[in-house]
Formats: structure tokens, C-alpha cells, sequence
């Protein structure tokens, strides 16, 4: 499959755009640099990039370890000590999901962080799930 660079427009043509998004969106001034290329243009384009430098940090935290190993670079020994990466693949957050009516053009007031929902707050469950027998 080939993949188009950045300079080389849009397989669907100009303006293309699909319903996800990249960096570029919430930047109108890039988004207007970037108009005729598409979403799906733009995201092919970064992938090697984004791909070689995670290929790179993982070649320069190696070679770290290498010259650590060796006794080349002794004082990085607190940069190994401490356990610093997540090793699982899967992280589940679990937490209450709340509703409220929509009025027509004025939105739900939210409680601020760490403040308890108000009375017109319900749980999603209990608002869409059906009642346990």
C-alpha cells in the first residue's frame, strides 16, 4: 500500500476529511496551513515520523543502559534504580458517570471537582439500565 506524503495532496482529493481528528484541529492557524490535506492525509504522514521516534528513544535508552552496564557512564546509576515504566497493556478507570437534562440552549450547571452532583445529576446506570428484580 503506498502511503502519500504530506506534500502529496489527498488520495480523495482536496479538503478530505474524515470524522476523527489530529493535532492540527483545535489550531486554526495550522488547520488553515494543512486545509488541502485531509485528516486521513495528515495521519499517514506522521506515523513514520511518530514511529521512528519512539524506535529512536528506545535505541537511546539502550544504549544508556549499555554504557551503565559497561562502568562508561557510572552516574546514571539512580536513572536505573527506580522503576519508571507501566508494563501492563490494559488500565481500566472506573468511576460514576452522571446525566442531567438538557434544557434547549442552556446547559446542565456542573458541580466543580470533588463537589457532590446536585439533585438534577443522576447516574448513568440508574438513568439507562433497567431496574434490577
Amino acid at each position: 500500500m503506498e502511503v502519500p506524503a504530506l506534500v502529496s495532496g489527498h488520495p480523495r482529493g482536496k479538503g478530505a476529511e474524515s470524522p476523527s481528528g489530529d493535532v492540527v484541529h483545535a489550531d486554526t492557524d495550522k488547520r488553515q496551513g494543512a486545509h488541502s490535506f485531509g485528516v486521513e492525509a495528515r495521519f499517514h504522514a506522521a506515523v513514520p515520523l511518530v514511529a521512528r521516534i519512539m524506535v529512536l528513544t528506545i535505541r537511546t535508552l539502550r544504549t544508556l543502559d549499555w554504557l551503565h552496564g559497561g562502568r562508561i557512564l557510572p552516574f546514571l546509576h539512580d536513572a536505573f534504580a527506580e522503576d519508571v515504566v507501566v508494563t501492563r497493556q490494559v488500565v481500566v478507570r472506573e468511576g460514576p458517570v452522571f446525566v442531567a437534562e438538557y434544557v434547549e440552549g442552556t446547559l446542565p450547571v456542573m458541580p466543580a471537582l470533588g463537589e457532590e452532583a446536585g439533585s438534577d445529576w443522576t447516574e448513568l446506570a440508574d438513568e439507562f439500565l433497567p431496574d434490577e428484580q
